[in-house]
């Protein structure tokens, strides 16, 4: 994957101001997204329904090192584990039926 110059927080002024933990919101500030991050996301499959596919523990015995290291990764690197892990977690899933 292309090394991509992304400035991280990002900013994001509403129009709308919301509320989130009791205060009025009007700036949202997004942090770059970890591995644990995108790792956790649920996916829908082909009859529609979302799951979370067992990619943090694969990556983690593949690599064979603690959930938490890959939990750590930034989001360009813990797409290019997903690209190799996603398909094997989707194939083990297909052998139990689901």
């Amino acid at each position: 994957m292309a090394d991509q110059a992304t400035e991280w927080p990002k900013r994001i002024t509403l129009t709308k101001p919301v509320q989130a933990h009791e205060d009025e919101v009007t700036v949202l500030i997004l942090n770059e997204p970890t591995g644990g991050d995108l790792m956790t996301l649920p996916m829908e499959v082909e009859d529609g329904t979302k799951m979370v596919l067992p990619t943090l523990e694969l990556a983690s015995r593949m690599a064979r090192v603690p959930p938490s290291t890959i939990k750590s990764l930034n989001y360009q690197d813990a797409m290019l584990v997903m690209k190799v892990v996603n398909p094997l977690a989707g194939q083990f899933l297909e052998t139990l039926g689901t």
